[in-house]
């Protein structure tokens, strides 16, 4: 767009560069977009084990409470 406005040589090249950069980051999550959802996979599946965790932790703590009277 600025290559539109602007027409001297500098504007169009910085144009040309920022569409290759696009371009690459396209590709970029292209051959990665498995790594990605792997990560978010295994970021849910920690959260659900930090849930369990905390719900083990309270019983534990129930349990403690309990005892002492």
């Amino acid at each position: 767009m600025l290559s539109g406005i602007l027409k001297n040589e500098v504007a169009i090249q910085v144009s040309i560069n920022i569409m290759r950069a696009f371009v690459e980051m396209r590709k970029f999550l292209d051959t990665n977009g498995q790594v990605f959802e792997r990560l978010t996979n295994i970021e849910y599946k920690l959260l659900e084990h930090d849930k369990k965790f905390d719900e083990v932790f309270n019983e534990l703590q129930k349990d403690e409470k309990q005892e002492l009277f």
